[in-house]
């Protein structure tokens, strides 16, 4: 869902600076729509933990992602290599990256939200 920017249709596909528009929009709104949240009876602990799953959400997608690009090319070469299949290395490097990506993730997303929703809901709501 597109809250502001530029829509696309089936016969006119977004551009890639179109795209780039509408994340550059969608993350100077966020603020906004935090704010209406708030705004519809929402404490600031009930928006925290929609952001959270919204952050958890997103760390999980980007963790399958990337295992699964990661997997599909450490996996072939693998057997040409040392013949098995799993990667070889300590196996604290996988457990170390989905850490860190979760952290992360975590920060890039709640710090900014936390920071939204000092403001007052009204002031929030009609920034620009």
């Amino acid at each position: 869902m597109v809250v502001t920017g530029f829509n696309s249709t089936r016969a006119r596909k977004r551009t890639a600076g179109r795209k780039g528009a509408n994340r550059v929009l969608a993350a100077r709104r966020a603020p906004a729509e935090h704010g209406f949240a708030h705004l519809k009876d929402s404490a600031r602990g009930q928006v925290m933990w929609m952001v959270s799953v919204e952050a958890l959400v997103t760390a999980l997608i980007g963790i399958v992602l990337g295992t699964g690009v990661a997997a599909g090319s450490l996996v072939p070469f693998g057997p040409a290599l040392d013949g098995s299949v799993l990667p070889s290395g300590p196996g604290w490097i996988y457990p170390t990256i989905v850490g860190t990506a979760v952290a992360l993730t975590f920060a890039t997303i709640l710090f900014p939200a936390s920071v939204a929703l000092r403001a007052r809901p009204v002031e929030a709501a009609v920034a620009p």
